[in-house]
C-alpha cells in the first residue's frame, strides 16, 4: 500500500516505525518523502533535503528524554514539525503539488 511505502521510504530518511517522535513528526517526515518523489521537485535539491530530514528527525526522537522533561520537549519538537510542515505545504504549489 502506499502508507507502507511511505513508512519504509521515511525509514531511509531517518525514521522507524519503532522511533518515538510526536505524530506531526512522523507526518511532515512522510510529506517531505512524498514531496521528494514529486516530478517537480528539483533533482539538485534531494542530497540536501535528505540530509535536513534526516538530522531533523534525530532531533525530534523522544526516546531516552527523562519523563520529567517529555512533556515539554514533545511540545516542542510538535511545534517544530508543525511550523515546518506549514512552510512545505506553503512551498509545495511549485517545488511538490502531489504531496498536498
Amino acid at each position: 500500500s502506499k502508507g507502507n511505502a511511505l513508512a519504509s521510504s521515511a525509514h531511509v530518511f531517518g525514521l522507524s516505525a519503532d522511533d518515538d517522535v510526536p505524530p506531526s513528526c512522523r507526518v511532515y517526515a512522510e510529506k517531505v518523502v512524498q514531496c521528494m518523489q514529486d516530478p517537480h521537485f528539483p533533482k539538485d535539491a534531494r542530497d540536501a533535503q535528505t540530509s535536513a530530514l534526516v538530522q531533523m528527525m534525530d532531533r525530534m526522537k523522544l526516546t531516552g528524554i527523562a519523563e520529567a522533561e517529555r512533556a515539554d520537549a514533545t511540545r516542542n519538537a510538535s511545534d517544530e514539525c508543525d511550523t515546518t510542515l506549514s512552510a512545505l505545504r506553503a512551498a509545495s504549489a511549485t517545488s511538490c503539488p502531489s504531496a498536498f
